[in-house]
């Protein structure tokens, strides 16, 4: 199914992989909204992972309705709960609870002890029950597909002969995805394709950036513009990822 898509994303304007990855977001979180808003699994796995980016938390506003109450009334509960485990090793008295490593009675540090000393205690507890490093579970999903789509992608370049012809007619990817083909890539044939692959286009923008500055001296300001115009757009698609529906380089 993947390599299908590959294969069909190759003939859209932009990067096929982000194509792809942004096909099937698409169809997550249709599931998302149809089904799985309140599978006890999905609450499960937000609820070890319930940051939400800015674009995904967007999205949910966008596409969302009052049935999401579900899934958000389950990750508040969750943090209620966290917090209430969080709690139990503060004293109203201003003593901080810590077990011992080796399994000793709980101690008690004065709270006239050395603040640094129980800010770190405090720290410990927090990062136990709240990782402020947690990923957005909609973007692991997004960094999932993309991986999955590249491994595709490398294994069709390798594969069939006729999958390097049709990418060279293609829009061509992305740097992100450039980079991260070329490290899935374990043949030094594939490696030669996709590096002169790619300086082809990018001397392409170069060129084109050579005749816009070209065409700003007032020598030749009166020369007809062209595709020069669009170099540093053809540049910002390389350089971004998820470009499918902008201009293409070639």
């Amino acid at each position: 199914m993947m390599e299908y898509e590959i294969k069909e994303a190759l003939e859209q304007k932009g990067c096929p992989i982000c194509n792809v990855v942004k096909n099937s977001m698409e169809k997550s979180l249709w599931w998302f909204f149809t089904e799985n808003y309140h599978d006890i699994s999905t609450l499960e796995i937000l609820a070890k992972n319930p940051a939400i980016c800015d674009i995904h938390a967007e999205t949910l506003r966008t596409l969302g309705d009052n049935f999401l109450s579900i899934t958000f009334q389950f990750l508040v509960n969750n943090d209620i709960n966290k917090l209430k485990e969080m709690k139990k090793n503060i004293n109203p008295g201003g003593f901080f609870k810590l077990k011992s490593r080796f399994k000793n009675p709980i101690i008690n540090i004065l709270s006239g002890a050395s603040k640094s000393i129980i800010q770190k205690k405090i720290k410990k507890v927090i990062t136990r029950q709240f990782d402020k490093n947690i990923e957005c579970k909609f973007c692991k999903t997004s960094r999932d597909f993309s991986i999955f789509a590249a491994m595709v992608f490398v294994k069709l370049l390798q594969n069939e002969p006729d999958f390097r012809t049709k990418y060279i007619q293609s829009d061509g990817l992305c740097r992100k995805h450039f980079v991260q083909v070329l490290e899935l890539c374990s043949d030094s044939a594939s490696l030669d394709f996709l590096t002169g692959d790619m300086i082809r286009r990018l001397e392409n923008i170069k060129q084109d950036f050579e005749l816009f500055f070209h065409k700003l001296d007032y020598r030749f300001s009166d020369e007809p513009k062209g595709e020069e115009q669009k170099a540093w757009i053809k540049a910002l698609n390389y350089y971004s990822s998820n470009y499918s529906s902008n201009a293409a380089f070639k």
